[in-house]
């Protein structure tokens, strides 16, 4: 489902009012076709609109306010439209790929962890941190309850933490010789 060709995408056109859109599922397929659209923003920048079913936000996003009844012409695929605010929009995949997968392996890739971590320098690192909070950010926005990735997401932001101390240490020793 995630890893389908751009060709392969619905097409999510919205309504004037911005309350409904109509979904055309091309090459997309799915057995559960999604029953709402969750589109997400930030303070600065466009909105980005997804496919979603109601059943998977409602079982894991405690702060998600319910979903409108939908009343979804599969026919003519239009949904409802529910917005939301959130303080990093353009880590959102990765959250939203995490509540249907419910893998936590991308958080040790990038955006989230470099590949190799003894390379970097501190700049570098402090910009897989800033990625990892901004995550953070949005799991928190949502009400995301799940140990294994609230467990991961502490774990990569103490290695790279633990990565910086060390540099520094480095650097500071470097120094004094």
């Amino acid at each position: 489902m995630f890893e389908a060709s751009k060709a392969a995408t619905p097409t999510i056109d919205l309504s004037e009012d911005r309350q409904s859109a109509r979904v055309r599922m091309g090459e997309f397929r799915h057995p559960a076709q999604p029953t709402h659209i969750l589109g997400v923003f930030g303070d600065v920048g466009r909105s980005i609109l997804y496919p979603v079913h109601a059943i998977v936000f409602a079982l894991h996003c405690t702060h998600l306010s319910p979903f409108k009844p939908s009343l979804a012409n599969f026919r003519h695929q239009v949904l409802p439209v529910k917005w939301r605010k959130i303080p990093h929009p353009e880590y959102f995949f990765s959250l939203y790929k995490y509540l249907y997968l419910q893998s936590t392996d991308f958080l040790h890739e990038p955006p989230f962890h470099p590949p190799d971590i003894t390379t970097c320098d501190e700049a570098t690192l402090r910009l897989y941190v800033r990625n990892v909070v901004g995550f953070w950010a949005n799991v928190c926005n949502f009400g995301v309850q799940d140990n294994a990735l609230w467990e991961t997401m502490y774990e990569v932001y103490e290695e790279l933490m633990q990565a910086i101390v060390d540099l520094s240490d480095q650097q500071a020793e470097g120094s004094r010789e």
